[in-house]
């Protein structure tokens, strides 16, 4: 009988283990992911504010000319 209890012991344990590595690694996918996701999205915010920038001037650059031509 304590053997037997032993060797339950020494399942339960085991299968813990299995689970625990089987959650790190999936949290490490998830990180993995997430982090390259979040790179992505901020190259996008980089692209998206360059050309901000360029409408911005290029309105400028308009508005000037438009003042130009009504004088």
């Amino acid at each position: 009988a304590f053997g037997q209890a032993h060797s339950n012991h020494r399942k339960v344990a085991a299968d813990g283990e299995s689970r625990e590595e089987s959650l790190i690694q999936e949290s490490a996918c998830k990180e993995a992911y997430y982090e390259q996701r979040m790179q992505e999205l901020q190259a996008e915010l980089r692209q998206a504010r360059n050309i901000l920038t360029n409408v911005q001037s290029e309105n400028e650059r308009l508005a000037t000319l438009t003042q130009e031509l009504g004088e």
